[in-house]
């Protein structure tokens, strides 16, 4: 698809990803233990603040039923810590599902969220890598 214009705008970043939740307590619990800041609930649901401009928002549905297959691939997010293992020994220890490591580079983890998204945790920083990343 080409358009026959160039936009009068330059995409900028991703503001936030909405994701739909059966039980808003628990995904609110496992985005705080992930170390998102949880705000006050408002009308597009309730936000979780990954950094200054990122956000999940969370809308509670108690009749949703997570599909089998999300149609969201993935959610990344960075974080920094000082190796891989110690991420995955916290995941572990907060009883986290589905952790499975992934890429080459070993510093990459996937985990599920309580509807089964997956949230793919990438370790960065000098330590982890023992260069600077």
């Amino acid at each position: 698809m080409n358009p026959p214009n160039q936009p009068p705008f330059t995409l900028d970043h991703l503001d936030h990803v909405v994701l739909r939740v059966n039980d808003l307590q628990q995904s609110t619990e496992f985005y705080r233990m992930l170390g998102g800041q949880v705000g006050e609930p408002r009308g597009a649901g309730t936000p979780v603040r990954i950094t200054d401009g990122q956000t999940i928002i969370l809308q509670g549905h108690p009749e949703y039923v997570p599909a089998e297959q999300s149609a969201i691939e993935h959610i990344n997010l960075h974080v920094q810590a000082e190796n891989l293992q110690q991420v995955i020994a916290y995941l572990r220890a907060n009883g986290v599902d589905g952790i499975h490591e992934t890429g080459n580079a070993g510093n990459t983890v996937r985990v599920l969220d309580p509807d089964r998204n997956v949230i793919e945790i990438r370790v960065t920083g000098k330590a982890a890598f023992g260069r600077g990343a």
